[in-house]
């Protein structure tokens, strides 16, 4: 195994958590897919969405992991849109 440079292991090790992390981040995100998508049943059907924030007391949706749940639910014909 070949060693690294001490400047690139210094950022190397800051790196790894992040990745962890965003890995942990979205195998959260599919468990809940499934979960949502196993109540939903193979049937399209009328839902409403609450709490799409991810942080408390905020309407802040831009980078929300519940998006990428409802994306995936529309892309399966799980869910549709609507005002």
């Amino acid at each position: 195994m070949s060693k690294r440079h001490p400047l690139a292991e210094r950022w190397w090790s800051r790196l790894r958590p992040a990745s962890r992390g965003e890995r942990v981040n979205k195998r959260r995100v599919d468990q809940f897919f499934e979960k949502v998508a196993a109540a939903l049943g193979s049937q399209r059907q009328a839902s409403g969405l609450l709490g799409l924030a991810f942080k408390a007391n905020t309407d802040d949706i831009r980078f929300a992991p519940s998006l990428e749940v409802v994306r995936r639910l529309i892309a399966e014909r799980r869910a549709s849109t609507g005002v």
